[in-house]
């Protein structure tokens, strides 16, 4: 979530080690003013009923929702 601009960043990688670390670096390559990043790992089924709760509260929000899943992929 950014700390001045009402933005939230988000990124999804199925069967891959934790991206947090990647994740982090590209928000702080990007300039991004941030709350620390918090990633976790979920079974098929958790992922959908947590992402599907997710969106629909931020959905409802003041919020932009920033979906990033194809940077955080990168390497830097």
């Amino acid at each position: 979530m950014g700390k001045h601009d009402h933005t939230i960043y988000f990124a999804e990688v199925e069967n891959r080690e934790d991206r947090q670390a990647s994740f982090d670096t590209l928000l702080e390559l990007s300039g991004i003013d941030h709350h620390p990043v918090k990633c976790s790992t979920a079974d098929s089924t958790a992922h959908r009923l947590t992402r599907a709760e997710l969106l629909e509260n931020w959905l409802q929000s003041e919020f932009e929702i920033v979906n990033t899943t194809f940077l955080s992929d990168l390497d830097y």
